[in-house]
């Protein structure tokens, strides 16, 4: 019995290893997006879920490109890293029907939750098709 436990743990570890390949595939495609989402000319280069979200100007972009004049962009640039984090999470609850599932004071550190970070800029992918779709 004890041999077959073995193999279990042989195919449990296959198992996570697809798993963990499932979830960088989904991180990629997920950066690929808000990439492709931005303007070319917005000069604004996301790399990861951590610190490139940090001072709230992608979440302002993401808003824009979802639905145009929602956010001053450019009058944003000079707020703070909370002040810009406040209004893109405000925006995207009322204007997009985003729920606030992270506050200002967790993505302004300087090792964001890039889990948290995912969780929440999935819920923007999933807004847009909602309009390309209505």
């Amino acid at each position: 019995m004890a041999q077959w436990g073995s193999t279990s743990s042989l195919e449990s570890a296959g198992t996570t290893s697809s798993k963990d390949k499932w979830k960088q595939g989904a991180r990629k495609t997920l950066l690929n997006w808000v990439s492709n989402a931005l303007p070319d000319d917005s000069g604004i280069e996301i790399k990861d879920f951590g610190a490139s979200w940090r001072d709230g100007v992608a979440f302002l972009a993401i808003i824009d490109a979802i639905k145009k004049n929602l956010v001053n962009i450019a009058e944003m640039k000079n707020a703070t890293n909370k002040a810009r984090l406040e209004v893109a999470f405000d925006v995207a609850e009322t204007e997009l029907g985003i729920p606030k599932i992270l506050d200002p004071e967790d993505v302004d550190v300087p090792k964001p939750d890039e889990k948290s970070i995912m969780t929440y800029v999935a819920q923007f992918l999933h807004r847009l098709e909602l309009f390309i779709f209505i």
